[in-house]
């Protein structure tokens, strides 16, 4: 694969968390289905609530004070899809 980014997303806090990857994983040998799990539900909610145009006044307490601290310190790598091109 080949490295898209490994810079620091630049704006507000809220919009650097909707950005962020998301990993998948299944539920399992016998499952079909693939879910989101872990920090994805937060950040499907930060999501959500920017579309949607409800970012509440406690966001952050909402997401909890260790996933905002771990958003604001790690600065994620992203790949371009060596098949379908596609940012991942």
């Amino acid at each position: 694969m080949v490295e898209l980014s490994k810079r620091p997303f630049q704006g507000p806090l809220s919009k650097k968390i909707a950005h962020m990857p998301i990993m998948r994983g299944d539920l399992g040998m016998s499952s079909n289905e693939w879910s989101i799990v872990g920090s994805g539900r937060k950040i499907e909610k930060m999501r959500k609530w920017i579309k949607e145009g409800t970012l509440p006044d406690n966001w952050k307490e909402n997401l909890g004070i260790q996933f905002v601290e771990y958003a604001t310190s790690f600065t994620f790598s992203f790949y371009l899809c060596p098949i379908c091109q596609h940012g991942i």
